[in-house]
């Protein structure tokens, strides 16, 4: 669903790569992993000797991508005497493409050489809309990019209950960051819904009714996950009720969502019988951030009605 991607500084001006610079973004697929603490300073060093013109629109590019978080650090174990070997020293799992001026002798099947017109190649590809096996582990590989450098994640399910069949899916997305060695602070949330018995119900007896199922909810779900978690995380917990007005959004969909981007779950985040599959969606930039705006607790298309945050 979203692939990382290793660029040798030197080949930053290749007027091929100044262009496929537009198709780097948790958007679109494809992010750049950064295989050394000075790769930032190369690229910087290379580009200030490019002609102005290219030298203007790297820039340009480039700062679109840092703005938007869409370069990010890789998992480097040792020093190497080249960039490349560093590079395809990484796993498979970590890096998924290396893009290079030349291959060299390296006989890596991820490394592309910015000379090729490798548009068509199969390491270049993405799929933005997919389907996937509704089992736990095939279900959280298409979020494990995010999962690994999100800060902010939330997960949004208007059935979530904190049953084993929906946090076996959140615990292997949650194995994706723990496993992996950059850490960061995690403010992870789930986002649910009580739904009304009628529609003449006051806010009153809602929160009568919903006050049993949510207190489940919240002690079953910090039982399950809590050992994956570290002591600077935060979790929150948001149980929504639809507004009565004719014009009201409906909590249907469901989606990961992070400060990153984030995915859509067409057939739910709750695992089911691996023969089964759901639709897997990444969505756009402005639609990530107008769902994250949806689930927040100044929202104004659901009415929250019940809250629980707690700090580990």
């Amino acid at each position: 669903m979203i692939k990382v991607f290793a660029l040798q500084p030197e080949v930053i001006t290749d007027i091929s790569l100044i262009q496929r610079l537009e198709q780097f973004g948790f958007d679109q697929g494809r992010i750049l992993g950064e295989v050394s603490k000075s790769w930032r300073d190369e690229v910087k060093r290379v580009v200030q000797h490019a002609d102005q013109k290219q030298k203007k629109a790297i820039e340009i590019r480039l700062e679109r991508l840092f703005k938007d978080r869409a370069v990010q650090r890789l998992p480097s174990e040792a020093k190497h005497d080249t960039w490349l070997a560093a590079a395809t020293n990484i796993p498979q799992d970590c890096l998924d493409g290396i893009i290079v001026g030349q291959r060299g002798n390296s006989q890596d099947e991820r490394i592309l050489e910015a000379s090729d017109h490798f548009g068509e190649s199969e390491v270049w590809s993405v799929s933005t809309n997919s389907l996937s096996s509704r089992d736990e582990q095939s279900m959280a590989k298409h979020v494990a990019v995010l999962m690994r450098y999100a800060y902010e994640v939330k997960f949004a399910d208007p059935y979530f209950s904190g049953e084993s069949r929906h946090l076996d899916f959140i615990k292997q997305c949650l194995i994706h960051r723990r496993d992996w060695p950059l850490k960061a602070r995690l403010n992870l949330e789930f986002h649910f819904r009580w739904r009304r018995s009628s529609p003449a119900d006051d806010n009153e007896s809602l929160r009568l009714q919903s006050e049993a199922c949510f207190a489940s909810t919240v002690r079953s779900t910090i039982s399950a996950i809590k050992k994956l978690l570290r002591n600077s995380d935060s979790i929150g917990w948001y149980q929504w009720v639809e507004r009565e007005d004719e014009n009201h959004q409906r909590f249907h969909e469901r989606y990961v969502l992070t400060d990153l981007g984030g995915v859509e779950f067409g057939g739910g985040l709750d695992v089911a019988n691996s023969s089964q599959q759901t639709s897997v969606n990444l969505l756009s930039k402005t639609t990530a951030q107008t769902l994250n705006r949806r689930f927040s607790k100044g929202s104004e298309e659901f009415e929250l009605l019940h809250c629980e945050e707690l700090k580990l």
